[in-house]
Order: structure tokens, then C-alpha cells, then sequence
């Protein structure tokens, strides 16, 4: 049974830590708390693709541009 609130106490702990820290905690740590929970938003938001990707290369788009004019048909013979 013990082992069970020590668990729940530490979980607890880094959750108020992470989220609020910043908040009620003195300077050193509340820094901490800051960099910890802007370390994860970023790890979290690096899994998800970007869902707006930049243009593709100039490189890519003159092949593609080649590619399309070749398979035209104005270009059958």
C-alpha cells in the first residue's frame, strides 16, 4: 500500500512540476519547470508532420515540369 502512494505522490509531483512549477516555485526551479515543459511540447510537436510542407525544390519542380511536357500528348509523334 505505500508503494502505491509513493507513486501516486511522484506522479503527481512531476505533473504540478511540469505544468505550473513556474508558477509557485522559486527561481532556480521554476526555470526548470519552464525549460522542462517547453523541452516536451517540442518533442511531442516534432512527432506530428508539418501539415503545411514548404514548396518543393526547384530542382524537383523543373524535373516534374519535364516529366509533364514529355507525357503530354501535343508531343506524340
Amino acid at each position: 500500500m505505500p508503494k502505491k502512494w509513493i507513486t501516486l505522490f511522484l506522479i503527481s509531483g512531476c505533473f504540478f512540476f511540469i505544468t505550473a512549477g513556474d508558477l509557485f516555485l522559486p527561481k532556480p526551479f521554476n526555470t526548470y519547470s519552464r525549460n522542462t515543459r517547453n523541452m516536451l511540447n517540442q518533442k511531442i510537436l516534432a512527432l506530428f508532420p508539418d501539415q503545411n510542407p514548404e514548396r518543393p525544390s526547384k530542382e524537383r519542380e523543373k524535373e516534374v515540369n519535364e516529366f509533364l511536357k514529355r507525357a503530354s500528348p501535343n508531343n506524340a509523334k
